[in-house]
């Protein structure tokens, strides 16, 4: 398993965590996370900056700079091929399975000639045509929602 997914797996669930309606999410998740969690921890010698990052990751899953510097530093302690950490990974797959990531994209536009387009998951732009230059830029956070309810 590629490091890149182990770490995008704990941070979604960090993410989905860490959401206003995380009561929703099943006391297995929590359970799973926590487990994955002090795993890595205890991977990384105590103190190092493996550590480090990993503490600073979770606390804001959505930056993407720290999730580049937790995954660089669990490739040099090549977690990428680490077996228990990969049956970890699995069962917080397994719980985070329940949950879709959903992104907002409810947006209203007013005016004439505005074209609105999406790139990624989550990245949202508007813009004049006519040359009247850009009328904004704004990413939108992702949600979590249970399949059939509302988002």
């Amino acid at each position: 398993m590629h490091t890149e997914a182990i770490i995008t797996t704990l941070l979604d669930a960090a993410r989905l965590l860490r959401e206003p309606n995380s009561a929703v999410a099943s006391q297995s998740v929590s359970a799973a996370y926590e487990t994955t969690k002090s795993y890595l921890r205890n991977r990384f010698d105590p103190g190092s900056d493996g550590a480090k990052v990993l503490d600073l990751a979770t606390e804001k899953p959505e930056s993407a700079f720290r999730k580049a510097v937790l995954i660089e530093e669990a490739n040099l302690a090549g977690m990428s091929a680490d077996l228990v950490l990969h049956s970890l990974i699995a069962d917080l797959r397994g719980e985070l399975a329940g949950f879709v990531r959903v992104a907002r994209q409810q947006e209203r536009v007013w005016g004439s000639a505005i074209r609105v387009n999406a790139a990624g998951r989550t990245l949202v732009t508007g813009e004049r045509n006519g040359g009247r230059g850009a009328v904004g830029c704004r990413v939108l956070p992702e949600i979590w929602v249970i399949p059939g309810t509302c988002a």
